[in-house]
């Protein structure tokens, strides 16, 4: 079965894989405010309308987050997504070392909440991986 386009812009694609239920977003730039923030809703409704476990992140050109985007992340959006079932996150780290230190910092605290969270170099082994996951 093929993958439902979720959403399309020039910031972001976002996916939705039926057969393994994982919601799958490529970064095509740095964005911040609202339209990060829709992006990110839009992720939520996903997991609640298809009932996904599993987030895959192609943020490979994503060089940081706004400071009020992690805020708003950690304060609204993932109480939200964890609320729904988020179990696993794959994340394709961003070339740039100020992202892979922001995002292993996330990667550390929703591991801390419960997120089974792995680092992967390419979408193809981060999407095996969480098709392995149960």
């Amino acid at each position: 079965m093929p993958a439902i386009t979720v959403m399309e812009d020039e910031n972001i694609s976002m996916w939705f894989h039926p057969e393994s239920k994982i919601l799958h977003h490529q970064t095509h730039q740095f964005f911040s405010g609202k339209p990060f923030r829709d992006a990110l809703n839009k992720g939520v409704e996903t997991f609640e309308r298809f009932g996904a476990q599993k987030w895959l992140s192609d943020d490979r050109e994503t060089p940081s987050l706004a400071n009020e985007d992690l805020d708003w992340g950690d304060r609204d959006w993932f109480p939200r997504v964890a609320k729904l079932g988020w179990k696993y996150w794959a994340i394709v780290m961003p070339e740039n070392s100020v992202g892979q230190r922001t995002l292993t910092r996330l990667a550390e605290n929703y591991s801390a909440r419960g997120v089974v969270t792995r680092f992967f170099t390419s979408s193809e082994e981060a999407q095996k991986w969480l098709e392995d996951c149960m």
